[in-house]
């Protein structure tokens, strides 16, 4: 048989040749299927991140909560909640709506130069029935990571005497609390920023309430802005004034008939202002100027006072003076005095030495420079 006069019987037809030929890489097609499953190990990663920061957002929102505003509720703040392990809470129904109330309410914020301290005071009302203990207020300023300041709070007594606490009590209304710092170089730049925080405990649970941003520029040091006014807001320059003086109370005899006059005479004598009922102020300069002398009560007998003084210094003055009019005026305890002194410079040298935080320092430093002249 003639092979060549036979069909092909492998030949392609017509129709088979007018197909396209695919060429089939399988390397490449299994690239493109371990690359479509990279990528969608990719995307689910990228979910489970965007999940885990959600989760972590609602929890440190829960938090802020809790320390801002305790466990009291009146406001929604939406979102869901997580108990202390991160496990959700599980609400029946609609969303369970949280009524937030701040304890420690800030109702005003000003700030003082007074010589070559920055003070700074935050007007308080607590707006709870809770008592709020162990107070402390502490600034931070932008670019440092260190709290600083001295802080101390006051309450008012009988409309004109302020009063150095460490609780508030419940629907109180009117306390202060100050920070006292150095007043900044303005090496850097010429205006600091600054933000602050009070810490506080209630009901055996400790709480903050955030004091709003602030600033100090160079032109407010030196313009008059920050400068006490005894004419227009006698009973916050008052307290400032006190803030940064060594008091002293005493009492002396005026049984002497023409003592309780001699005694005012004393006052307008060294010009001693009245800028409240029972509250003198020096407002000119000299040796005493911004002294401040409190009655605290005068009978026919005895006057009981109280001298705020800007330093050791001043104070012996003041005593001075009024010894010349009345013999029997305590003198200065010297030697407590010296003695303390040498205390608080110890304290300064022994945080220096173990290298404390700038905050201890300051606090230290506060002390030493009001106590020793």
């Amino acid at each position: 048989m003639d092979l060549s006069d036979e069909e092909d019987m492998f030949a392609l037809s017509e129709e088979e040749l007018a197909q396209p030929v695919l060429k089939v890489n399988p390397v490449e097609e299994n690239l493109i299927t371990e690359l479509n499953g990279i990528q969608k190990r990719i995307d689910r990663t990228n979910s489970e991140i965007r999940e885990f920061q959600s989760l972590i957002r609602k929890g440190l929102k829960q938090f802020a909560h809790v320390a801002k505003y305790g466990e009291e509720i009146d406001v929604d703040i939406g979102g869901e909640w997580f108990t202390i392990s991160g496990e959700p809470i599980i609400q029946e129904g609609t969303q369970k709506v949280l009524k937030c109330k701040q304890p420690l309410a800030i109702r005003n914020l000003c700030q003082y130069i007074i010589d070559d301290k920055w003070l700074i005071l935050v007007t308080l009302r607590n707006t709870s029935n809770w008592l709020l203990k162990d107070l402390r207020f502490y600034i931070c300023l932008k670019n440092d990571n260190e709290l600083n300041g001295t802080s101390t709070f006051w309450i008012l007594a009988d409309d004109s005497f302020w009063n150095t606490t460490d609780c508030i009590k419940p629907n109180a209304d009117l306390i202060i609390g100050i920070v006292v710092l150095d007043v900044p170089t303005f090496e850097e730049e010429s205006l600091v920023e600054a933000c602050g925080t009070i810490l506080y405990e209630a009901e055996d649970k400790p709480y903050q309430t955030v004091v709003p941003n602030f600033h100090l520029s160079v032109d407010k040091t030196i313009d008059g802005t920050c400068t006490v006014d005894f004419k227009n807001d006698p009973l916050v320059s008052i307290l400032a004034m006190k803030a940064v003086s060594v008091e002293k109370v005493l009492s002396f005899d005026i049984e002497l008939a023409t003592a309780g006059e001699r005694f005012f005479d004393f006052l307008d004598k060294y010009s001693f202002e009245e800028v409240i009922d029972d509250i003198r102020v020096v407002r000119n300069f000299g040796s005493l100027k911004y002294c401040i002398l409190e009655i605290l009560s005068i009978t026919d007998a005895e006057v009981k006072i109280k001298v705020s003084a800007g330093s050791i210094a001043q104070l012996s003055i003041v005593l001075t003076l009024l010894r010349q009019e009345f013999s029997d005026v305590p003198d200065l305890e010297e030697e407590e005095n010296c003695l303390e002194a040498v205390k608080t410079l110890l304290q300064e040298l022994e945080l220096f030495l173990s290298n404390e935080s700038s905050a201890k320092l300051q606090r230290a430093k506060i002390n030493s420079d009001i106590i020793i002249p």
